[in-house]
């Protein structure tokens, strides 16, 4: 009898043992959501299931996503054997046509099986359809114009109906071309004619309709504004932590930035005057490279400040239009974090000699 009992006991601990030493093991019902084509929403929302079919507690990590217009999140992050859990997630479609493809990971204590990549799929149909939905205008001159057209398609099956263009900015023209506009399609042309100094600019043609409570969209028209002079790169920038120091100065190779100045006019020359810089800790030098056609200024950081600051770099030209030329300029200095004192270890015997 005792010894029936002993191998009674002796077999419930081996299967306890078991139990608490055992796998887990994730199982999704699907890893692809296919929402297929989808309009007039802003945001898809969709549900993953799965299921512990190992024999120990299953654990997982908060799930990491492929972008920020994807948010996933779990039900409960621990699963008991053969418990089903739920990942539920929500993805920002965006205002245009787009086929979309989003991935969420989910990291758990599965050995075989550590990490699962899940796959979210949609192809978003907006109501209105541009076509192209944005316009980028690169090494655009000063001074000059250009004429876009965009197409508009209403996808719903409504009457397209556009009741005011309203462009960002006054340079920006914007009307409808009535000959190419139809019930369900039609035609905006824009004209650019942008002013000011040089630089890049992020505009945009917001387009209404006729039905106040729809939400008005819009084509972008962004790009790059240059003059007779240009300059490269367009901000200057210097990143100071511990590994750009060396006994408290700068080391050589963090020290110079390199700033080049070009006349971009055919045929047309430039003079570069009054360089100057708004920091102290700034020394400039100005190099021709070709002449009349281009320089190089070499700025140098000669000494650290305490804490990041900002400033420019100027100088005059003998261009009417660029008179005068300023390139914005970073200094970011990255604390260094003090080392944490230790304290001393007490034992028995410090203790007896301190008494």
């Amino acid at each position: 009898m005792k010894r029936t009992l002993l191998t009674l006991t002796l077999c419930m601990n081996i299967a306890g043992l078991a139990w608490a030493d055992g796998t887990p093991k994730i199982q999704f019902d699907k890893t692809t959501y296919d929402f297929g084509k989808t309009g007039q929403v802003h945001q898809v929302a969709g549900t993953f299931i799965f299921t512990n079919l190992g024999d120990s507690v299953l654990t997982l990590e908060k799930p990491t996503t492929s972008c920020g217009c994807t948010v996933a999140n779990l039900k409960t992050n621990s699963l008991q054997p053969g418990e089903r859990g739920e990942l539920s997630f929500t993805l920002n479609v965006g205002p245009n046509r787009a086929n979309l493809q989003k991935h969420i990971t989910v990291t758990s204590n599965d050995p075989k099986n550590p990490k699962v990549d899940l796959t979210v799929l949609a192809e978003y149909i907006p109501i209105f359809d541009l076509v192209p939905p944005s316009f980028y205008i690169d090494n655009f001159r000063l001074g000059s114009s250009t004429n876009l057209s965009v197409g508009v398609n209403r996808t719903d099956g409504k009457k397209l109906v556009i009741s005011k263009l309203e462009p960002s900015k006054p340079w920006i023209v914007a009307k409808v071309d009535a000959a190419k506009t139809n019930e369900q399609s039609g035609q905006i042309s824009i004209s650019v004619t942008p002013d000011g100094e040089p630089r890049r600019f992020y505009e945009n043609v917001r387009i209404f309709t006729e039905d106040e409570k729809e939400q008005p969209f819009m084509v972008n028209v962004q790009g790059r504004l240059v003059g007779d002079v240009s300059f490269t790169p367009e901000s200057m920038y210097w990143m100071i932590g511990p590994q750009s120091l060396e006994n408290g100065k700068i080391r050589e190779g963090y020290a110079n930035q390199r700033l080049i100045v070009s006349a971009t006019a055919p045929g047309k020359t430039v003079t570069i005057t009054n360089l100057t810089c708004s920091l102290k800790e700034i020394k400039l030098e100005l190099k021709p490279l070709e002449k009349g056609r281009s320089y190089e200024v070499m700025a140098r950081l000669t000494d650290v400040p305490s804490s990041s600051m900002t400033g420019t770099i100027s100088f005059e030209t003998d261009v009417p239009k660029q008179a005068k030329v300023t390139v914005p300029l970073t200094i970011n200095v990255i604390p260094t974090t003090p080392p944490v004192a230790t304290p001393p270890i007490v034992t028995p015997q410090t203790q007896k000699s301190t008494k």
